[in-house]
C-alpha cells in the first residue's frame, strides 16, 4: 500500500458516499468543493495556490488530486476569486454546509469501530503471534481500495469479512467506503464526460480473464468477468469503440493448459491444482472430449464475446526496439521471474509508441489482468517512466478486471446517476475472491511439497496419498467459501492434514462398520419375510385342505341324498342302478369335472 494512504481516507470515502446519497449533488466535483470549503473555513484560509489546496487536502483527508481536478471544483464555490495565479476568498459568500461535518463525523467514528473491531478479531484469531495495529490499518486500507498487500495480513482481513457477513452494520460501514472510493476514482482520472467512450481502446486479456468468462474459474469469478463484458457491450451500441483480444503468447499459454489436460485424462501426467484445471477433466473419458473443450472455449470467446487473438504476430521489429522494456530491472525479482511480466508491459508499450498519459481510457491499449506480480511489474516500469518524465501522474501498461470495470461504469453510467454498483464492489465478494487465491495457491504449493518429501523418502505412500486427498477435500472456489469452513480452509499445516486424513479413515471406518451393520439387518429381515412367507404358505395349503374336505363331503352327501331319494321312492336295485348310470350319463362329465377341480386345487394348496 502506498506509506502516504491513512485511516483518514476511508472517512473521507465513506462521507463522500453519503453526501452522493443525499442526491443534492450532479457531479463528483460539488462534493469535492465541499471539502475544500471546510479546509478553507475551518483554517481560515484568506489566499491560497492549489498547490497549498492540494496538499491540505492530503494532510486533513489522506487523498491528493490533480491540480486540473481541484481547479474545476473551485468554480463550484461561492466567494472564491482567482486573481494572477492565485486564489482569495471572500468569508461573507461562503455558506457551511451542516451535513458536512455530520457526515465526517459520523464516518470517522464508524473507521475507527472498524479498526478496532478488526483487531479484536485478529487478536482471537492469531494467537500464536503479535499483530500491529498500525500495520493491519494500513492493510484494511489497502485492501478497501484496491491495492496489493502483505498476504498474511490480507488473510486475516478476508477472515474478518466472512465471519461477519451477517453484520449489517459492520458490512455497510465497508460498503460505503467501497462505494465511494469509486465514485472518487472518477475524479482521480478527471473523468468529466459521461456517457460514452470517443476514443478507441484496446483491451488484451490475460488467460485467466478468459477462463473466468467461460466459466472455467466458477460462477463468482464468472460474474464478475461478465459485469466487464456488458459495459463493453455499452461502450460499443453505436460503433466499436472497444476491441478485446489477447496475444498470441496468451493462447500458447492456454493451448499448452489444455494440452496438460489431455495428458492426467490418458493417464500421463497429473493434474494442475488448479479450478480450471478441474473444470475441464471433469466429464471427460478421452483426449477427444478436451480437445472438444477447447475449440469450444474457443469458439465462445470469438463468437458470444467477440474476443479475437491479437493480429500483430511479431513484437520484436526494428520499429519496436526503441519501446523495448525487457532489459528493464525489477526491484526484487530476477530477470527469469519477472520476464513474462515484462514481456507483455512491453508490447503495449510498443503499441503505444512511447507514449504517456494520465487516463487510462485515452491510452489505446491497455493489459487486463488479475496477476498481482504483473501488476507490480506494471507499476515498477510506469514508475521510473513516470519519475523520467517528472509527471503528476501516468497510467499503467497493465491493470485488474476490478480496475478496468469500474473505471468504464463510472464513465459509461454517470456514477451519479446508476444506482447498481458492478458486483466487484461488494467487499464480501473481495474477500471471498482474496481468500480463494490464497487458498488455490496454498493447495498448489502444500502439493508440490508432498510430492518432494515423498520422492525423497520423507513420507510414506499411505501419508502422502492421505494428504493429497486432504488437499482436494478444501473448498477453493469464492462461492464456496462460507464463514461455517473458512478455518478448515484456510489451515494447511502438516498436523492439520494429517488430523484431517486421520478424521477421514475413521468416517471411512464407520461408514464400514455401518454398511456391515446394516447388511446384518438386511439379512435379518429376509430371514423373518422368509419365515413370514412359509407361515402364509402353509396357512393357505391348510385352508386349501380344508376347503377340499368341505366340498369332498358335499359330494357324498349328495350322493347320498340321491341314493335316498331313490330308496324312498321304492325303486329296485335294478331301477337304482339304472338311475345311477342315468345321473352318469347326463351328469357324469359335470361331476368328474368337479371333482378334477377339487384335486387341482388341493395339489396346488400344499
Amino acid at each position: 500500500m502506498s506509506a502516504t494512504h491513512s485511516q483518514s481516507l476511508l472517512a473521507s470515502y465513506a462521507t463522500f458516499k453519503e453526501l452522493y446519497n443525499s442526491k443534492k449533488y450532479t457531479s463528483p466535483y460539488q462534493i469535492l468543493a465541499e471539502f475544500i470549503m471546510y479546509i478553507i473555513i475551518t483554517k481560515r484560509i484568506y489566499s491560497f495556490s492549489t498547490v497549498r489546496i492540494q496538499d491540505e487536502l492530503k494532510t486533513e483527508f489522506g487523498f491528493t488530486q490533480p491540480h486540473a481536478v481541484i481547479q474545476t471544483a473551485m468554480k463550484r464555490l461561492p466567494g472564491i476569486r482567482r486573481i494572477n495565479g492565485e486564489y482569495t476568498v471572500i468569508f461573507d459568500e461562503l455558506k457551511t454546509n451542516p451535513d458536512f461535518e455530520k457526515y465526517k463525523i459520523a464516518a470517522e467514528a464508524g473507521n475507527n469501530n472498524l479498526i478496532e473491531s478488526l483487531l479484536s478479531f485478529s487478536q482471537t484469531k492469531e494467537t500464536d503471534r503479535i499483530i500491529e495495529k498500525e500495520k493491519l490499518s494500513r492493510e484494511f486500507v489497502s485492501f478497501l481500495l484496491d491495492e496489493e498487500g502483505d498476504q498474511e495480513y490480507r488473510k486475516i482481513i478476508g477472515a474478518f469479512i466472512i465471519a461477519n457477513e451477517a453484520n449489517d452494520r459492520i458490512k455497510q460501514q465497508m460498503v460505503e467506503i467501497r462505494e465511494g472510493s469509486i465514485l472518487f476514482s472518477g475524479l482521480s482520472y478527471n473523468i468529466s464526460e459521461y456517457g460514452s467512450l470517443r476514443d478507441h481502446l484496446t483491451l488484451f486479456l490475460d488467460t485467466e480473464i478468459l477462463f473466468d468468462l467461460a466459466g472455467l474459474n466458477g460462477e463468482l469469478y464468472h460474474t464478475l468477468a461478465m459485469d466487464f463484458i456488458q459495459l463493453i457491450n455499452t461502450a460499443n451500441q453505436k460503433e466499436r469503440i472497444i476491441s478485446l483480444v489477447f496475444f498470441s503468447d496468451v493462447k500458447k499459454e492456454i493451448d499448452r493448459f489444455f494440452a496438460r489436460a489431455e495428458q492426467v485424462i490418458n493417464g500421463k501426467g497429473e493434474p494442475i491444482q488448479r479450478p480450471a484445471m478441474q473444470a475441464i477433466v471433469q466429464g471427460c473419458s478421452e483426449a477427444s472430449d478436451v480437445r472438444d473443450k477447447l475449440t469450444d472455449f474457443y469458439r465462445t470467446l470469438q463468437q458470444k464475446h467477440n474476443i479475437k487473438q491479437d493480429d500483430k504476430d511479431n513484437y520484436y521489429t526494428k520499429l519496436d526496439t526503441p519501446y523495448e522494456l525487457e532489459a528493464e530491472e525489477i526491484a526484487d525479482l530476477s530477470q527469469e521471474e519477472s520476464y513474462e511480466g515484462k514481456r507483455y508491459c512491453s508490447n503495449i508499450n510498443k503499441l503505444r509508441r512511447g507514449d504517456e498519459t494520465q487516463d487510462y481510457l485515452k491510452s489505446k491499449y491497455l493489459f487486463i489482468t488479475n496477476t498481482t506480480m504483473v501488476l507490480n511489474i506494471s507499476k515498477s516500469l510506469i514508475e521510473k517512466r513516470r519519475a523520467a518524465s517528472h509527471l503528476e501522474k501516468c497510467c499503467d501498461y497493465a491493470i485488474s478486471l476490478s480496475h478496468i470495470t469500474n473505471l468504464l461504469w463510472y464513465k459509461l453510467n454517470r456514477g451519479f446517476g446508476e444506482q447498481r454498483f458492478p458486483h466487484n464492489i461488494d467487499v464480501v465478494v473481495k474477500a471471498r475472491v482474496l481468500l480463494s487465491g490464497y487458498i488455490t495457491q496454498n493447495i498448489s504449493t502444500t502439493y508440490q511439497e508432498i510430492k518432494a518429501q515423498y520422492a525423497a523418502g520423507k513420507l510414506s505412500r499411505e501419508t502422502a496419498a492421505s494428504r493429497v486427498i486432504a488437499l482436494r477435500q478444501k473448498v477453493s472456489l469464492p462461492e464456496e467459501i462460507t464463514a461455517d469452513n473458512l478455518e478448515d480452509s484456510l489451515c494447511f499445516s502438516n498436523d492439520y492434514l494429517n488430523l484431517l486424513a486421520e478424521r477421514d479413515a475413521k468416517k471411512e471406518r464407520l461408514l464400514e462398520e455401518q454398511n456391515r451393520i446394516i447388511e446384518a439387518l438386511k439379512q435379518k429381515v429376509q430371514e423373518q419375510e422368509r419365515k413370514d412367507a412359509d407361515f402364509e404358505t402353509k396357512k393357505k395349503a391348510q385352508k386349501n385342505r380344508l376347503r377340499f374336505a368341505a366340498k369332498m363331503l358335499l359330494v357324498i352327501l349328495f350322493s347320498i341324498l340321491f341314493l335316498f331319494v331313490c330308496f324312498s321312492r321304492g325303486n329296485d336295485g335294478l331301477g337304482i342302478a339304472a338311475s345311477i348310470v342315468t345321473l352318469i350319463t347326463f351328469f357324469g362329465k359335470e361331476i368328474w369335472g368337479f371333482i378334477k377341480k377339487i384335486i387341482i386345487e388341493y395339489k396346488k394348496g400344499i
